[in-house]
C-alpha cells in the first residue's frame, strides 16, 4: 500500500466516509476529491451519462430517418437472421413506434445495428451544449463543487497562476466527450470526420491528479482544525489522525518544504515510506523536535542537484537513499551520519566522494553504481563493516589498495561481472 492509500485510509476513518455525508469542509473536500480521483459507484458511467445527454440531443424524427436511410443503403442487413423478412417487418414496425432517442437506441441495440448506424451520425444535428455536458448528474456535480470551492477559498500562497493551474487540472478529470457523440465507437468516428486524433497522452492527466492531490492535502494540512459545513469550529483536529507516525517527522518535512520553496524546486512528493504531517508556517530549523527518532529517509528520483543541510543533522539515520538524482557532489557533512548502515548514491553525477565517508564505520552497503567517479578515497578502508560495495559504471582507472582492509566485504562490483571476495 503506497503513501497516498495510507493517507486516504486515515482520512476515511477520520471523516466517516461510509456515512455518505461529511460533517466538515475538510471531509467534504476529501470526499469530492476521492470520488473524482478514485471513483465511486457511478464513476464508470461518467462518460455514459454524457453519451446519453448527447443522444437525447437528437430528435427522434432525425434518428428514425437516419435508421431508415441506413436500411435503404444496406438492404441485406437482415439476411443473416433466421427469418429475415419477418425480422425486417418487426424492426420497421417497432421503429415507427419509437417516441424517444432512447427507444431508437434500444431498438438498434436489440438488432445489433447500433455501431453501424451511429457511424452515419451527422454530429451537427445534436442540440446538446457543452454546458449541459459539464453539468450532468454524477461526478460533474462533485467536480464543479471542488473547482468553485477551492477557487473561492485559496490558501494565502496560491497566487492567480496557481489557482488557474488548479482549476485547469481539475477540468482534466472531466471525461472529454465531444458534442454529438453517443458511444465510444461513435467517438472514434467523430475524430475521423473532424480530421483529428484522439489525445492518448495520459501524462497531463496523471500530472494533474498529483497536483490536485497536493493542493487538497495542503489545504487540509494547513487548516487542521475541522470546520463544519456551516462554518463553525467542530473542536477537532485533522492532526490527530497522524499521531504516532515515526518515519519522517513533520519537522523534517517542513525543513525540506522550506528548502524546496527557497530553491524554486518541486521535488517533495508523497512516497511509500513517508508520513507527512500538517504544515506549520514560518518554520525554523532551530525549532525542531523529535528528529532524533528519524531512522530512514528516501529522497530518490527527485532530480536533486544539491542537498539540504538539514539531512546531515539527522544523526540517527541508518538508511539514506539519494539515488537517481542529479547530484554532482556529496557534502563532507555526510560524515556526521555515523549510524548509517545503508547509503545509496546510484545514478547521480558524482565525480568524487569526500574522505569523510570513512567516518561511516557502521556502513554495510554502499552503492555508487552509475556515476562519474574517477577515484575512491583511501579512507574507505575505515568501513570495516562493509559487506557490499558497488562501483560499477564509473570512470575509475584503479581502486585503492586499502579496499583490501575491508575484512567483511563479500561482494565487490566493479565491472560487468560481480566479483565475490571470500
Amino acid at each position: 500500500m503506497n503513501f497516498n492509500e495510507r493517507i486516504e485510509d486515515k482520512l476515511l476513518e477520520f471523516f466517516d466516509h461510509e456515512a455518505g455525508e461529511q460533517k466538515s469542509i475538510q471531509g467534504e473536500l476529501y470526499q469530492k476529491y476521492h470520488e473524482c480521483h478514485n471513483g465511486s459507484e457511478y464513476s464508470g458511467e461518467w462518460e455514459d451519462y454524457k453519451y446519453e445527454a448527447n443522444r437525447n440531443g437528437y430528435s427522434v424524427e432525425y434518428l428514425v430517418d437516419l435508421v431508415q436511410k441506413y436500411l435503404d443503403d444496406n438492404p441485406d442487413v437482415f439476411l443473416g437472421y433466421k427469418d429475415s423478412e419477418s425480422d425486417k417487418i418487426e424492426f420497421m414496425s417497432d421503429l415507427l413506434k419509437c417516441t424517444s432517442a432512447d427507444d431508437v437506441n434500444e431498438l438498434i441495440g436489440r438488432f445489433e445495428l447500433q455501431n453501424e448506424v451511429e457511424e452515419t451520425l451527422d454530429f451537427s444535428k445534436c442540440s446538446t451544449t457543452q454546458k449541459q455536458l459539464n453539468t450532468m448528474e454524477g461526478l460533474d456535480e462533485d467536480l464543479n463543487w471542488l473547482i468553485g470551492w477551492l477557487t473561492d477559498h485559496a490558501l494565502p500562497e496560491w497566487n492567480d497562476k496557481y489557482i488557474d493551474k488548479l482549476r485547469n487540472s481539475l477540468e482534466l478529470l472531466r471525461p472529454e466527450v465531444p458534442i454529438g457523440v453517443v458511444s465510444y465507437e461513435s467517438e472514434k468516428e467523430w475524430y475521423r470526420q473532424n480530421n483529428k486524433e484522439a489525445n492518448t497522452d495520459a501524462r497531463p492527466f496523471f500530472e494533474a491528479q498529483d497536483f490536485i492531490r497536493k493542493s487538497i492535502f495542503s489545504w487540509i494540512y494547513q487548516n487542521p482544525d475541522l470546520i463544519g459545513l456551516n462554518g463553525n469550529d467542530l473542536g477537532k483536529s485533522v492532526k490527530e489522525t497522524f499521531t504516532g507516525e515515526s518515519t519522517l517527522k513533520d519537522d523534517l518535512i517542513e525543513c525540506l518544504r522550506q528548502w524546496e520553496n527557497e530553491n524554486n524546486l518541486n521535488f517533495l512528493a508523497y512516497r511509500s515510506n513517508r508520513h507527512v504531517l500538517p504544515e506549520k508556517k514560518n518554520f525554523a530549523f532551530s525549532d525542531t523536535k523529535d528528529l532524533t527518532n528519524l531512522t530512514e529517509l528516501d529522497l530518490s528520483k527527485y532530480k536533486l542537484t544539491e542537498l539540504p543541510k538539514e539531512i546531515f543533522y539527522l544523526t540517527n539515520l541508518t538508511k539514506l537513499d539519494l539515488s537517481q538524482n542529479k547530484l554532482t557532489e556529496i557534502p563532507k557533512e555526510i560524515g556526521n551520519l555515523t549510524k548509517l548502515t545503508s547509503l545509496n548514491l546510484m545514478k547521480n553525477k558524482l565525480t568524487k566522494i569526500p574522505k569523510e565517508i570513512g567516518n561511516l564505520t557502521n556502513l554495510k552497503t554502499l552503492n555508487l553504481y552509475s556515476n562519474k567517479l574517477t577515484e575512491i578515497p583511501s579512507e574507505i578502508s575505515n568501513l570495516t563493516n562493509l559487506k557490499t560495495l558497488n562501483l560499477y559504471s564509473n570512470k575509475l582507472t584503479e581502486i585503492p589498495s586499502e579496499i583490501g582492509n575491508l575484512i567483511n566485504l563479500t561482494k565487490l562490483i566493479i565491472g560487468p561481472n560481480k566479483i565475490r571476495i571470500d
